[in-house]
C-alpha cells in the first residue's frame, strides 16, 4: 500500500492547533509579581515596628517541653576553722584583719599608720625581725637534718670524728637557731604594740585597739 497524501489545507490547521497550545497554556498561568526591593527601616521606626513583649507569638526554642533534671544536691558543709589564732585590731567601729594573706606581718596596720613616722618605723622592725626568724628556722632545719645525716649514715667504727663533728654540730645550729627565734618571737611582739601606741598618741582621735581571736578545732 503506498504513501498517503493529505491535503494542504489539514496540514496548516494542525499546525495551528500546536503553536497556539503552548500559548494558551501559558495565558492560563498568572505572572508572578515583581518584588519591589525595600529601604533599611532607621532604628526608631525599627523599635515602633516590634511587638511588645508577651504579646507576639512564642518562639518554639524557648519553649521547653519537659523540666530539666540535674542530680541531687551534695549537703554543705558548715566552715571549719583551722586551729591557731587570728589577730585583728578595731578602728571605730570597723574590725581588720591584722596579718595579710601570706604570713604574720601585720602588714594591714601599715595604710593606717602612713601618716605616722614613729609607728611605721616600729612596723618595719617588726617585720625585719619576722623575716630573721624564718632564715633561722631554715637553718635550724638544716642543722637538724646534718645531725641526723650523721647519726645515720656515717658509721661510727670508720669515721667517728666525722660522725661526731655532723652529729653534735647540726645539734648544736639546731639549738641555737631554736633558742634564737623563741627570744626574737617574745620581744618582737611589743613592736606591733609600740607602732599602735604611737600612732594613738599622734591620733588620740581615732585610735586602733589590738585584738586576738583564738580559735581551736578538736
Amino acid at each position: 500500500m503506498g504513501p498517503r497524501f493529505h491535503h494542504p489545507l489539514g496540514l496548516l490547521l494542525i499546525a495551528g492547533a500546536l503553536v497556539s497550545a503552548p500559548v494558551r497554556a501559558t495565558e492560563s498561568l498568572p505572572l508572578p509579581e515583581p518584588k519591589i526591593p525595600q529601604a533599611p527601616l532607621c532604628p526608631d521606626e525599627l523599635m515602633s515596628s516590634r511587638a511588645a513583649p508577651g504579646t507576639g507569638p512564642k518562639p518554639e526554642f524557648l519553649t521547653l517541653p519537659n523540666s530539666p533534671t540535674r542530680p541531687p544536691q551534695l549537703a554543705s558543709h558548715a566552715n571549719i576553722r583551722a586551729f591557731g589564732c587570728e589577730r585583728r585590731f578595731r578602728l571605730g567601729d570597723e574590725t581588720y584583719a591584722l596579718d595579710s594573706y601570706h604570713r604574720s606581718d601585720a602588714e594591714n596596720l601599715r595604710p593606717f599608720l602612713s601618716g605616722v613616722p614613729a609607728a611605721l618605723d616600729y612596723l618595719d622592725a617588726y617585720q625585719r625581725n619576722q623575716r630573721s626568724q624564718r632564715v633561722a628556722a631554715y637553718l635550724g632545719t638544716l642543722g637538724f637534718a646534718t645531725a641526723l645525716a650523721g647519726f645515720f649514715l656515717v658509721d661510727e667504727t670508720k669515721n667517728a670524728n666525722l660522725r661526731r663533728t655532723l652529729l653534735f654540730g647540726g645539734l648544736a645550729l639546731a639549738g641555737g637557731t631554736f633558742g634564737y627565734s623563741l627570744t626574737v618571737s617574745q620581744t618582737n611582739e611589743g613592736n606591733v604594740r609600740k607602732a599602735i601606741d604611737a600612732y594613738n598618741s599622734a591620733k588620740p582621735g581615732k585610735k586602733i585597739t589590738l585584738l586576738l581571736e583564738t580559735g581551736l578545732t578538736f
